[in-house]
This record gives C-alpha cells, structure tokens and sequence, in this order.
C-alpha cells in the first residue's frame, strides 16, 4: 500500500472485487459455521441486502466493508455487519475513532440492531462490546452448530 490514508467510502462492485480472497480468516470461518457460505459470498450478499455500506480505504487498497441490512420489509430492526482483511489491524485506531459516529448513522434509520458472532471471533466480539453492544449467552446454532453471541443494540439505549 502506497498511500497510508485511510478514509471511508461507500461501497461498489469494485472495493468487493478488491476484497474477495484477501477476507481474515476469523471471518470466513464464522460465516462458514453461520450460513455454509465463505466469506467473499457473505461478502457480496451482505453488499447487495445493505440499505447502507461502505468500504475502509488505506490508500487505495480496501481494508474492510460494513454496513446494515433490514431484518425485514415490516421491522425497524437492522443487521449490522463487518468483513475485514488482516490489513484492518494495522488500521485499528482509525475503526475505533469511526465505529461509533457510523453506528448513530445507522441508528437513525433503524431503532435496533442485531446480529451473531461467532465467539471464536475474539477481536471482533471486544469490538463490538466496545461499541456498546450487548450479548446474549453463545447458543449453538448455525449450519455447523457452533457456539454464537447474539448482540444487539437498541437506539434508545445508544449514547
């Protein structure tokens, strides 16, 4: 990466193309307990269901992709989500200073957020405590019946 600066974007086709193959490891396994499907597929999914997504950027080079999904067509409910590449470590002060200014973006369009972590996702589950979400106890569930947090975030709650 030539450039070091880091900066936000909304997301296209492009930054996914750019994304697929480069995804942690931590993440392709937990969509692959989730969902069978591997991270690049949950990454262009998660692309195409988002009412907002968008891409970290070191450079030129895209580090991660997050945004939110509706829980359906009738609920005020939305599914957040993040897919990172290794290169989101060497990024971390930038998420943190961002994470939770998109979170109120977010939150003004849904009332509640909700989703699962694999809880071997360590990184990923101290990210989202530090973000303010609140986790239920792991449930085996998924296509592999591994162990999941549900984590959730209401509006209301959300300073």
């Amino acid at each position: 990466m030539a450039s070091s600066k880091l900066r936000i974007v909304k997301t296209t086709y492009a930054h996914i193309d750019s994304l697929k193959g480069r995804l942690r490891e931590a993440d392709d396994m937990e969509c692959r307990a989730w969902s069978g499907m591997s991270a690049d597929h949950a990454l262009e999914r998660g692309f195409e269901d988002s009412a907002l997504c968008w891409t970290g950027m070191k450079g030129r080079e895209p580090f991660c992709c997050f945004g939110v999904a509706p829980f359906s067509m009738l609920s005020s409910k939305g599914i957040p989500w993040m897919l990172g590449t290794d290169d989101i470590a060497k990024c971390k002060k930038f998420v943190i200073r961002n994470s939770k200014p998109y979170i109120k973006l977010i939150l003004t369009m849904y009332t509640e957020l909700e989703n699962y972590v694999d809880v071997r996702n360590e990184v990923s589950i101290n990210w989202l405590k530090w973000c303010g979400f609140k986790f239920d106890e792991p449930k085996r569930i998924g296509v592999e019946g591994k162990p999941f947090h549900r984590f959730w975030l209401k509006g209301e709650d959300y300073v």
